[in-house]
């Protein structure tokens, strides 16, 4: 059945490969719980990218109930609720995650942007800063801390990440990188 959901996300099809791979998770009774979470995990990959959040947050939930000391899930399910812009829950479980693991770049950007998005940019700018001081050369960090500054009306120190952004992207050959792309068209503004 593993092997079925995985082609099946391979033919575009991920409400089917979502419901797949949950199936499977249900199934594996014997499986232990590290193994299932997984499987519940990439049930709640697969219809997020299909659009089904609320799905897609069950099988999260599943996940985390098996391993509840894991941050990925807890992040994975924050992933999920920033696509259906659900910024109080993304906050909610970025929490978590970050509980688990402080140092845990993922989950500190959905906290910023969903901290950012809830109108508290001064909290986004502690997990903004502390993800670019993680990683100086992460595109995704760059972006976030440059929306962040927008946010506080910083437009100097944003245009300095945005170009931050570009340079390290030019140099790694990522110009396309989603990221590298939002920033170009933030600082054409």
């Amino acid at each position: 059945m593993h092997c079925e959901a995985l082609a099946l996300m391979q033919l575009d099809r991920p409400a089917d490969a979502g419901t797949a791979f949950f199936d499977l998770a249900e199934r594996m009774l014997r499986a232990d719980d590290a193994l299932r979470s997984q499987i519940y995990a990439q049930a709640g990959d697969a219809w997020a990218i299909a659009g089904a959040s609320k799905l897609a947050v069950k099988a999260y939930d599943n996940a985390i109930a098996r391993m509840p000391e894991d941050p990925t899930y807890y992040a994975g399910r924050a992933r999920v609720k920033a696509i259906a812009e659900e910024w109080e829950g993304v906050r909610d479980d970025a929490a978590e995650a970050l509980a688990l693991d402080p140092n845990y770049p993922d989950p500190m950007l959905l906290r910023s942007a969903a901290n950012r998005k809830l109108g508290y940019p001064n909290a986004s700018l502690v997990d903004a800063n502390h993800a670019v001081e993680l990683n100086p050369h992460s595109l995704d960090a760059l972006l976030e801390r440059g929306l962040v500054h927008m946010a506080l009306d910083d437009k100097a120190s944003a245009w300095n990440d945005w170009s931050a952004l570009l340079r390290y992207a030019e140099e790694t050959g990522r110009l396309d990188h989603p990221a590298a792309v939002a920033a170009k068209t933030y600082l054409a503004q």
